[in-house]
């Protein structure tokens, strides 16, 4: 089963918010390990604009426990 992230769930598990429960999270880590999430191009966008305006903060790369976060396909 593929499943579409909104923007927002994307981000708030990307970035570890406590706006998603444990099962949700839980159901969203599953899905990644079978590479069944996908994301719209438009939430990349998204997400730079938020970013742009300093409504979302992004983690330095060298920040430790970056590498470990989950990846889309």
């Amino acid at each position: 089963m593929n499943v579409l992230l909104d923007t927002h769930v994307w981000l708030w598990w990307l970035l570890g918010s406590d706006r998603l429960e444990t099962p949700e999270r839980t159901a969203l880590d599953r899905l990644a390990s079978r590479a069944e999430l996908r994301l719209a191009a438009v939430s990349l966008w998204e997400a730079q604009m938020l970013h742009a305006k300093g409504r979302l903060v992004l983690d330095d790369p060298s920040t430790p426990g970056y590498e470990k976060r989950p990846a889309l396909p």
